[in-house]
C-alpha cells in the first residue's frame, strides 16, 4: 500500500485542528501503516509527533499540530493498536496485531464502534443491533433494542399481537395485576417497574417509530 501521509489526507490544518482525538486516530493509524518497513521498525513516539509528521502545515500552527498528534496517538495507544518495544527505549513503539490486523480509517472506525458496544448485552439485542451500531446508524439501533424488550414483554406477559408500546408495559407491569408483577415486592417498586419500562418505551421506541432521531455518538444512545 502506498504510503499516506497526513498531511496528504488532511491538507488543511485547521480541519486537521477540528478533528477529536478519535478522528484523527485514524489518520494516524493509516499513516503509520502504510510507512515503509524500515521507518515502521524505527517508530519513535517523540519523532512522530514533534518531527516533520506535519511540518507541511503553516509554522504558527506546528505547536497545536504537535499537541493533537500526541493526543490522536495516546488513544491508539490506549485502544491496543500501538505499543512500546520491550527492553527498548521508552520511546520505540510497534504497531500491535490489533493495529496490523485493522487496516485503513473505516476498518478504525468499525473496531471502534464495536468496541463501545456493551459485552454483557442481552444475545437477543447483540444480534439485532452490534451491526447496526458499528456502521453509526444509532437511530435504527434503539428502535431495534427496544423493539426486542417490546416483543419480549408481549410473549412473557401472553399478550396479542395488538398490544404494543406504553399500554403493553401499564398492563404487564400493573402493580396489582400485571402478569410480570413480582407482587412480594413493596408496592413502591412494583409501580418504579412499571413506570421504568412504559418510560423506557415511551421515551426511546416511540420517537424513533414517528420521526427521524439524530445521535451524535454511540454513548448517547447506550
Amino acid at each position: 500500500m502506498e504510503h499516506r501521509r497526513i498531511t496528504q489526507m488532511i491538507p488543511s490544518a485547521e480541519t486537521f485542528l477540528a478533528l477529536s482525538p478519535e478522528e484523527l486516530a485514524g489518520y494516524v493509524l493509516e499513516h503509520i501503516q502504510t510507512m515503509p518497513p524500515r521507518e515502521l521498525s524505527q517508530l519513535n513516539r517523540h519523532n512522530f509527533t514533534m518531527g516533520n509528521t506535519v511540518s507541511e502545515y503553516p509554522n504558527e500552527s506546528l505547536d497545536k499540530c504537535a499537541e493533537a498528534l500526541a493526543e490522536a496517538w495516546s488513544f491508539l495507544e490506549v485502544a491496543g493498536f500501538l505499543s512500546r518495544r520491550p527492553a527498548q527505549s521508552s520511546e520505540a513503539y510497534f504497531l500491535t496485531r490489533k493495529g496490523l490486523r485493522t487496516r485503513g480509517r473505516e476498518a478504525f472506525l468499525t473496531a471502534l464502534q464495536a468496541s463501545r458496544f456493551p459485552a454483557d448485552v442481552h444475545p437477543t439485542i447483540h444480534e439485532k443491533c452490534f451491526s447496526l451500531v458499528v456502521r453509526g446508524d444509532y437511530e435504527t439501533a434503539v428502535f431495534q433494542a427496544f423493539k426486542s424488550v417490546e416483543v419480549a414483554v408481549r410473549t412473557a406477559a401472553k399478550q396479542p399481537k395488538t398490544s404494543y408500546g406504553v399500554p403493553l408495559m401499564r398492563s404487564a407491569f400493573h402493580p396489582e395485576k400485571g402478569a410480570l408483577t413480582d407482587t412480594s415486592e413493596p408496592s413502591a417498586e412494583r409501580e418504579a417497574l412499571q413506570s421504568l419500562f412504559a418510560g423506557a418505551i415511551g421515551r426511546f421506541k416511540n420517537p424513533t417509530s414517528h420521526r427521524h432521531v439524530s445521535f451524535d455518538s454511540a454513548a448517547e444512545p447506550a
